[in-house]
């Protein structure tokens, strides 16, 4: 059952590699789903005040990756 879990996870995602955009845009492709204002990492909570948080949504890691790749093209 595993084994065809990961057959057909990896036919729809393959692996990655070590380049840094390549392994961003893999985690957005396995987590397209994901809200855009959803907290992807999150940096502080509370810190600069009552609930004030912190760090990148789904929506900032795909607007970094777009950017990422429009510069590549360039």
């Amino acid at each position: 059952m595993f084994d065809k879990f990961a057959r057909d996870f990896t036919d729809h995602h393959p692996h990655p590699g070590d380049d840094p955009v390549a392994r961003l845009n893999h985690t957005l492709a396995v987590f397209a789903d994901a809200d855009a204002g959803d907290w992807a990492v999150r940096a502080t909570s509370c810190v600069y005040g009552p609930a004030e948080v912190t760090g990148l949504t789904w929506g900032d890691l795909r607007a970094i990756a777009d950017k990422l790749t429009a510069a590549k093209e360039d």
